[in-house]
């Protein structure tokens, strides 16, 4: 992409640039009453935007209505630096879900089907989301023992572990 006023004008990645996708799915029906059902799905990961550093020493920007970014303990974090627009990309996301449904015919024609099955089976915590961890202080090798309080760390988050799910249809 390349959008005049963003990014310095210059060329960037757009955020769902996910260059490689590829689902495989895979069906066996055993006999009239069980199938088996699998598929995995892989991704490359989306790209974000993240300061490259802080800058410390910015509590009073003169910019109107700037609040310095803070981290959960309330402590002034600095200005943040950007080198460049989505400079990130996420770890690749990929997940297996498995799943097999069984049939039973009824009276009059009627059938019910059962079905149960594992999405993300093997539990991969896909990271959705990169958020400043808490500010890492350490004393400095200088003479005067300061500590940095604006170094910051990083730290991914993810949801949707492995989940069960059952479900039964009744055809009439």
């Amino acid at each position: 992409r390349k959008v005049d006023g963003i990014n310095r004008g210059e060329w960037y990645p757009a955020k769902f640039d996910t260059r490689h996708k590829i689902n495989i799915t895979a069906n066996y029906k055993l006999n009239d009453r069980i199938e088996l059902n699998a598929a995995w799905v892989f991704a490359t990961g989306n790209r974000m935007t993240v300061p490259v550093g802080l800058s410390q020493g910015f509590q009073d920007t003169g910019i109107p209505d700037w609040i310095a970014p803070r981290d959960g303990e309330n402590e002034n974090l600095g200005l943040p630096y950007y080198t460049s627009r989505n400079n990130v990309r996420l770890p690749a996301y990929h997940r297996l879900d498995l799943s097999a449904s069984f049939t039973r015919q009824l009276k009059k024609g009627r059938k019910g089907v059962w079905r149960v099955g594992l999405y993300n089976a093997y539990c991969r915590m896909n990271p959705m989301v990169v958020r400043t961890r808490k500010t890492v202080a350490y004393s400095s090798t200088g003479s005067s023992g300061s500590s940095r309080p604006w170094d910051v760390a990083y730290e991914t988050f993810s949801i949707f572990p492995i989940i069960p799910n059952v479900s039964y249809t009744y055809y009439f």
